[in-house]
């Protein structure tokens, strides 16, 4: 329980200690708007019966 606690508490700023104040912001928008895509892509697959009838779930297929 207690290096779930220490995970958790881990932060952009421990990530990336040599960033000023205005790039720890912008790097926490940034990976903030990462998640938010990455969360909306999952959702949409996730949201799909049968992904393999789905004809932009074939495209991003064929591009792979």
């Amino acid at each position: 329980m207690q290096d779930k606690q220490q995970e958790e508490s881990i932060t952009i700023k421990d990530l990336y200690p040599h960033l000023n104040e205005a790039q720890l912001k912008e790097t926490e928008e940034n990976f903030q708007r990462y998640l938010e895509i990455a969360v909306r892509i999952f959702e949409r697959i996730s949201s799909d019966a049968n992904p393999v009838d789905n004809p932009s779930f074939d495209s991003v297929e064929r591009r792979s």
